[in-house]
């Protein structure tokens, strides 16, 4: 009776794991990866680091006129009309480009910030495509890079990481790397302003071809 009951239970339990098996399919995701081999999220940060290079070069430039002139200051008495004139210029300048300077910080950020939104919900609708041509029913975010065993921060997050197993097949971080870049590519690789939504994907070229998944 009892080896009944057992078998019954473990039968119970195979149903059990085979029907959840059938409805779940779960696969990963590198974003990290994603982010850094995508190459129209490289062009874009590479844009606003020359706009905050050119900011920079200008402050280097500010200051440079700005020891010029306090130099030419010391040429005059404190009371004449050209140290007052000079003393003048140098307010101005320095005032101009503080606040052109407290505009363009959070410019800067606000930017940096649409960027990182825009190209993540770009890649979120590439995976939503990619899992439902797939039959994926969940996608875990994941982290590639292998622990270093000499870094104990390394080892406190990996004690932490969220998956700790999963099959080759189920990491989809490349093909989604290699269509975005593949679209980005179709277009020239020239990246829309930041600002804007980014346009949906070609559902189409999703499908699979040279990267087709079992």
């Amino acid at each position: 009776m009892k080896n009944s009951l057992k078998l019954l239970a473990v039968a119970a339990f195979a149903a059990v794991a085979a029907t959840a098996q059938a409805q779940v399919k779960v696969s990963v995701v590198d974003m990290a990866k994603v982010f850094k081999k995508y190459d129209k999220f490289t062009r874009l940060r590479e844009d606003l680091q020359a706009q905050m290079s050119q900011m920079q070069n200008e402050a280097k430039g500010v200051k440079a006129q700005a020891e010029k002139i306090a130099e030419e200051m010391k040429g005059f008495n404190k009371d004449s009309k050209e140290y007052k004139a000079l003393q003048e210029k140098l307010v101005r300048l320095t005032s101009d480009f503080d606040t052109k300077a407290k505009i363009a910080a959070p410019d800067m950020a606000r930017k940096e910030a649409q960027i990182f939104e825009d190209v993540y919900l770009e890649v979120a609708d590439v995976i939503k495509m990619y899992a439902e041509f797939y039959k994926y029913t969940l996608v875990l975010r994941f982290n590639s890079d292998q622990i270093d065993a000499d870094s104990p921060q390394q080892l406190a997050n990996g004690l932490n990481k969220l998956v700790l197993y999963h099959r080759a097949q189920d990491d989809i971080t490349e093909p989604v790397i290699e269509y975005l870049n593949r679209q980005y590519a179709k277009k020239g690789g020239v990246a829309p302003a930041s600002g804007g939504a980014a346009p949906a994907p070609d559902r189409a070229a999703a499908k699979p071809g040279a990267n087709s998944r079992n």
